[in-house]
């Protein structure tokens, strides 16, 4: 086997593990610390929070299953968290953030190969595409929304924004800008709005990820909530399982005369017939 076939071997057996994108949440939340202190090239505490909970979620996936949507969600939020920190990470130029972007970029190899063997996730995210250019009058309102909900808990992050592609204010340089004197330290005229339409026309890889990115999001709660609800059957199954093979070994001992149980004493001798019958599984127990 030459070596370009055992790292392909080797990619394709992480891709079907949660541990790579475990271990990428783990390194997530020990840079907590570290985006407290606002340290350069380190994402915002919300951001750093809200990545290793997706990460976690993405390997919960992968673990239970579901590897196929597993690594979808992994390389679509590992490409999100490059295309938000990875300038900052390389610009800062201080291992640590250069270590946790070499992370986030071998773990969209491993889990990315894998994704694109799905076409049908790119279909998916034409259609949401044209969704959102159909009810572009309300995302104006959605975008507004959201604006609001960055400049309470994570100004940073609009902070950064603004910086990145040059504007300032969401409508207009008056509107909700961060600070209120940046488009004089930035020399722009215009609105973060316009300018984030401007981009998106202009790069549609990059909207497509982010419609990749909601699609996964969905997916990631559908997924969890119902390998909740599987794992719960499953163990309902065991119980009455466990219930019936108590039931037939008791039969067995005591040839359906009688048993010896503890519901008098240590050793309360109970007709077989007198004890409640185990209900068929799935059905209401008789009172």
């Amino acid at each position: 086997m030459s070596k370009e076939e055992k790292i392909t071997t080797w990619i394709d057996k992480q891709s079907e593990s949660p541990y790579p994108i475990w271990a990428l949440s783990a390194v997530s939340i020990a840079l907590l610390p570290l985006a407290v202190k606002k340290s350069p090239g380190v994402p915002s505490m919300f951001q750093t929070m809200a990545f290793a909970g997706i990460f976690g979620g993405a390997g919960y996936v992968t673990n239970s299953g579901d590897s196929e949507n597993g690594a979808g969600i992994a390389t679509a939020w590992c490409l999100s968290w490059s295309f938000l920190n990875a300038k900052s990470a390389i610009k800062s130029m201080r291992p640590v953030p250069m270590a946790f972007l070499a992370a986030v970029t071998l773990n969209t190899v491993i889990y990315g190969k894998k994704t694109l063997k799905f076409i049908g996730l790119a279909v998916t995210s034409i259609v949401t595409m044209g969704l959102a250019y159909s009810h572009k009058s309300q995302l104006d309102y959605y975008g507004s929304l959201t604006w609001d909900f960055f400049q309470d808990n994570d100004s940073k992050f609009l902070y950064d924004l603004e910086r990145s592609i040059k504007c300032c204010g969401y409508a207009d340089v008056k509107d909700r800008s961060v600070p209120k004197t940046c488009s004089v330290s930035l020399g722009v005229d215009t609105g973060c709005r316009e300018s984030i339409v401007s981009v998106v026309q202009d790069q549609w890889v990059t909207m497509g990820i982010l419609c990749l990115l909601s699609i996964q999001l969905i997916a990631l709660f559908v997924s969890v909530i119902l390998s909740i609800i599987m794992d719960r059957e499953t163990r309902e199954e065991e119980t009455y399982m466990a219930l019936l093979s108590s039931q037939h070994n008791n039969s067995w001992l005591g040839n359906g005369e009688s048993s010896y149980i503890g519901s008098s004493g240590y050793f309360g001798r109970t007709n077989r017939t007198s004890q409640r019958s185990i209900p068929k599984y799935g059905s209401t127990p008789s009172k």
